[in-house]
C-alpha cells in the first residue's frame, strides 16, 4: 500500500507541475481504479479525453465507467466513438447492443450484436449467452424458448464464462486497464 501511495503523490506532483500531463492522468486514473475509487477514476478517464486522448480503449473503458454510474447515453456515446476507431471492438459492440435494446431500439442492438459476432464469433458468442442472456433465436429475434438449437448452442459455447470484473472479456492482447466491478 505505501507503493500505491507514494506512486500517487508523485503523478499528483507531475499533475500539479504539468496539468496537461497525460501520463500523471493516466497513473492516477489507474490507480483510483485499483483502490475502487471509480468516481475519481472516470474524471481523469474525462480529462484525458478532454486534453485530445483518442483510443479504443480509452473510450471503451470512460463508457463503463459511464455506465456504472448510470448515464447510459454518454456511454453509448463513447462505445460509439470506440466502434469508430476499431469497428470490431466485440465488447464495445456489446455493450452498445445492450444499452440499445434497454433503450427500446431492438433493431440496433441486434445489428450490433451480429458484428460482435462477426468479429470475433466464440468471444461474442460466449458473452452474449452468458452476461446477456441472449440465445441464438433471440438474437434472431425470435422467442427465446429453449430448442435443440439453443443446446447446441450452449455447447458450441463451451462452459460458462465467468467475468471476473468490469470487462466482458480477457482478450489476449487486449489492453485492459482495470478490474473491479461487473455491469
Amino acid at each position: 500500500m505505501g507503493d500505491r501511495a507514494r506512486a500517487e503523490r508523485v503523478y499528483e506532483k507531475l499533475l500539479d507541475a504539468e496539468p496537461k500531463s497525460t501520463d500523471a492522468l493516466r497513473g492516477l486514473a489507474s490507480l483510483a481504479i485499483q483502490s475502487s475509487d471509480f468516481d475519481a477514476a472516470l474524471e481523469y478517464h474525462v480529462r484525458l479525453i478532454d486534453l485530445g486522448e483518442r483510443s479504443a480503449e480509452l473510450l471503451y473503458n470512460t463508457g463503463l465507467m459511464y455506465e456504472k454510474a448510470d448515464q447510459s447515453e454518454k456511454a453509448a456515446h463513447l462505445y460509439r466513438e470506440a466502434l469508430a476507431l476499431q469497428p470490431g471492438m466485440p465488447e464495445a459492440l456489446l455493450n452498445l447492443g445492450r444499452i440499445l435494446e434497454s433503450g427500446g431500439n431492438s433493431d440496433e442492438a441486434r445489428l450490433c450484436w451480429t458484428k460482435a459476432l462477426e468479429a470475433e464469433p466464440a468471444l461474442a458468442q460466449r458473452l452474449l449467452r452468458t452476461r446477456h442472456g441472449l440465445s441464438p433465436r433471440r438474437l434472431a429475434g425470435e422467442s427465446a424458448c429453449p430448442t435443440t438449437q439453443d443446446q447446441q448452442f450452449t455447447t458450441l459455447v463451451g462452459q460458462a464464462f465467468s467475468c471476473q470484473g468490469l470487462f466482458c472479456c480477457e482478450r489476449p492482447g487486449a489492453r485492459r486497464l482495470w478490474k473491479g466491478f461487473g455491469h
